[in-house]
């Protein structure tokens, strides 16, 4: 017999069917997407990260939250916006729901943001829709086993080192798999010029008064990471967007619902952020921006190099967590 239906289960029996995917994707050619890409290299030619900058890179399905908040928020915040968390690992790998909002600041910072938007890309932990269709079911299956069949005393976790499984990050993951499978049955021929991109926003802290962004905790790890327990609104510290070329239309369009058609926020292809800074770490005429360029796209690759080994030693976890369970069967 099948489980009972909770709430983060699918479409339910006369609820509203479900919106068509937008569709957010534009089919450059190959002078289209060099153009593009060649005018934001243009625009970035004086560019250089400082310690007022602050970078967060997330993805596209925040769009239509962001939009509700006017800004990034912490995630406990979120519901008094009306808005649920569709974005991030959140407390699948850390415990509990986050009361800040992370950033990357300066040089360091900028790497950590880029690690982040590659996980975005790459990692299915940050973006389920990239799971096969038998990978999906597969993890479903052994995540439901390990919430149905949980029976570790209060408190206790899978542990392995400083990364730990415990049932509210197993429960956690459960619902980020379920609600992508839900938009798969709702939506079971989704088009690949739908599926989401990742997007990293470029905000300055600002110098004085209400408008500043005041830091919360700075981490000394050397990962250029901080920590803001408030929200950081668009129309008073933002001041680009880099999404991938062939997102750059519908980044435009979702500001200009947000801030207006007047907003002066620039939307920059990333692949032209790349070019800029390996070209500044290469060329090494300006010393100090080739430093910065350097540390920018060596922290990039660590972050994405640490966050990808700690995923795969978690993914043990979940494997030993169902493993070690009761065995009352998969359902």
């Amino acid at each position: 017999m099948p489980p009972p239906r909770d709430n983060f289960h699918g479409h339910q029996p006369g609820a509203a069917a479900p919106k068509r995917p937008e569709v957010i994707h534009t089919n450059n050619s190959p002078g289209e997407r060099k153009a593009k890409i060649d005018a934001g290299v243009q625009q970035l030619r004086h560019y250089t990260s400082h310690g007022g900058k602050l970078f967060h890179s997330t993805s596209s399905k925040a769009w239509e939250g962001l939009g509700k908040t006017g800004g990034l928020v912490p995630p406990t915040m979120l519901r008094n916006y009306g808005v649920k968390r569709v974005t991030g690992e959140g407390d699948v790998n850390v415990p509990g729901e986050k009361s800040s909002v992370y950033f990357g600041q300066g040089s360091l910072g900028l790497g950590r943001a880029l690690g982040y938007f590659e996980l975005n890309q790459k990692s299915t932990n940050f973006s389920p829709h990239l799971y096969g269709g038998k990978e999906l079911h597969e993890e479903l299956s052994k995540t439901r086993h390990i919430v149905k069949n949980w029976n570790l005393p209060r408190g206790e976790s899978f542990r392995n080192s400083n990364l730990t499984v415990d049932l509210k990050q197993a429960q956690s993951r459960l619902r980020q798999l379920e609600t992508e499978k839900e938009l798969r049955d709702a939506l079971p021929h989704r088009a690949r010029n739908t599926q989401p991109y990742p997007m990293m926003f470029d905000l300055v802290m600002g110098d004085r008064g209400e408008k500043k962004v005041n830091l919360d905790h700075r981490f000394n790890d050397g990962s250029g990471e901080v920590m803001v327990d408030r929200p950081v609104m668009f129309k008073d510290h933002l001041k680009r967007v880099f999404v991938p070329v062939n997102n750059m239309e519908h980044a435009k369009k979702q500001l200009d619902q947000m801030l207006g058609r007047g907003h002066s926020v620039e939307v920059i292809p990333m692949e032209s952020l790349m070019q800029t800074l390996r070209y500044q770490r290469d060329e090494g005429r300006d010393r100090e921006k080739a430093s910065k360029a350097a540390t920018s796209l060596q922290n990039k690759e660590m972050t994405f190099k640490g966050i990808t080994q700690a995923e795969s030693a978690i993914a043990g976890l979940y494997d030993q967590a169902a493993a070690s369970l009761p065995l009352k069967g998969y359902y």
